[in-house]
């Protein structure tokens, strides 16, 4: 028989499908040929899943954070039983008590002690209260009484401001 031929029939064919079987598991096990380890597969889907939970918490912290905040700060102007007037911490605020419901007739004028006046005796008409911008001046006694009923008057003298500033 000539060197290198196998002989015997199939029993040897299954010895060596055995060791080929037992050599293949063995570079698994030891993470293939030449001992080199075997890699290992990152876990893509768990990485992208605690990144998601941790920019989804990072949002709400920042959205919630400065709300939060705002609302602490609002709390000490907000009145109490035990703080019924949080503007009485305000440095600059005067406060003046005037008679309610004093209307004086149309052609009639208030000499105020304050300009632009804030209250006191006023007309029993008030200026309209929607976001006008009179060109003309309104009469004091009118505006009073549209404050009367919580609008904002804002108003200048047209001699110092320039039209810039106006239009601010």
């Amino acid at each position: 028989m000539p060197s290198g031929s196998v002989s015997g029939g199939s029993g040897n064919k299954k010895t060596g499908a055995k060791s080929s079987k037992a050599i293949q598991a063995a570079k698994k096990k030891s993470g293939g040929a030449r001992g080199v380890p075997a890699q290992r597969q990152i876990p893509w889907l768990t990485i992208g899943g605690v990144a998601l939970v941790v920019v989804l918490v990072a949002v709400i912290a920042v959205s919630l954070i400065p709300k939060y905040q705002n609302q602490q700060e609002l709390s000490a102007w907000t009145p109490s039983e035990s703080n019924q007037d949080p503007s009485d911490d305000i440095e600059g605020v005067l406060k003046l008590e005037y008679p309610a419901g004093v209307h004086v007739a149309a052609n009639q004028r208030v000499a105020y002690d304050q300009s632009p006046p804030f209250g006191g005796p006023h007309d029993s008409v008030w200026a309209t209260c929607t976001g006008t911008v009179y060109e003309q001046p309104v009469r004091n006694e009118n505006m009073v009484h549209s404050l009367e009923h919580g609008a904002v008057w804002v108003a200048y003298n047209p001699d110092l401001l320039d039209d810039a500033g106006v239009d601010t």
